[in-house]
């Protein structure tokens, strides 16, 4: 996966690797905006849970 990248391509890159389902639901409640690296993604992700 190459930074940054918006939700949609997140979404796509998980969709393309098989994600299973609980990734899949965490990665579609993450905010629509552009992540510059995986820690962005970890920071939106503990927001959510």
């Amino acid at each position: 996966m190459r930074y940054p990248a918006e939700k949609e391509r997140l979404v796509n890159n998980a969709q393309t690797k098989d994600a299973p389902d609980d990734v899949m639901n965490i990665i579609n409640r993450l905010p629509e905006k552009t992540y510059n690296s995986p820690i962005d993604i970890t920071k939106e992700i503990g927001k959510i849970q």
